[in-house]
């Protein structure tokens, strides 16, 4: 799966630190528990649909044991062009259930900060989600600021606020201006 999560680059830089298992997400999980019980921080990139086949690994390999894996979830949220079996809509729930971080940056800065800050300070399992795709201009525009949270729309008074997380931040800016234009104050709180 090098080519879809775009790890081909990494492939043609360090061949020797990359293993690719394929379409055998339940083993690539496993692989990874093994590789970080014996002081490895491994990183597996996995569609977010495909996920779900991988869940009892997750849970009993990983999680239970605690061990420094850092999973990056491709393909996170609405997935345009891919059709309705690749929607990575449930990620999001199953990994919180079980209590692991979820980390979902809303653009390449935000991406790319919390990446190295993941890997620099990794204590158990983690998860960053990301969206397949360009970057959306409206949300390069907000970098990063290195926060879990931010407030975007600077409503002094606001009558509601809208949360939301990853690419879909997008949506709930257009919302909050919709909102203004009907005369109603929304803040917008962005979750990472």
């Amino acid at each position: 799966m090098k080519y879809g999560t775009g790890l081909n680059f990494f492939y043609r830089a360090i061949p020797e630190r990359f293993f690719d298992v394929g379409m055998a997400e339940e083993h690539a999980v496993t692989f990874a528990a093994g590789l970080a019980s014996q002081g490895m921080l491994p990183v597996v990139a996995i569609y977010s649909t495909f996920f779900q086949r991988a869940y009892d690994q997750m849970i009993h390999d990983v999680n239970l044991m605690h061990l420094d894996v850092l999973f990056a979830v491709d393909r996170a949220g609405l997935v345009p062009g891919d059709g309705e079996t690749h929607q990575g809509i449930y990620d999001t729930g199953y990994f919180s259930q079980i209590g692991i971080p979820v980390y979902s940056p809303c653009n390449y800065a935000e991406l790319e900060y919390w990446l190295e800050a993941l890997v620099k300070t990794m204590r158990g399992p983690r998860v960053i989600r990301y969206a397949r795709g360009e970057e959306k201009p409206a949300l390069a525009a907000l970098g990063c600021t290195g926060k879990p949270y931010d407030m975007l729309c600077g409503a002094d008074k606001a009558d509601t606020v809208l949360v939301s997380y990853g690419a879909e931040t997008e949506e709930i800016l257009a919302a909050a201006e919709l909102l203004r234009h009907r005369g109603m104050a929304a803040d917008c709180c962005k979750l990472v």
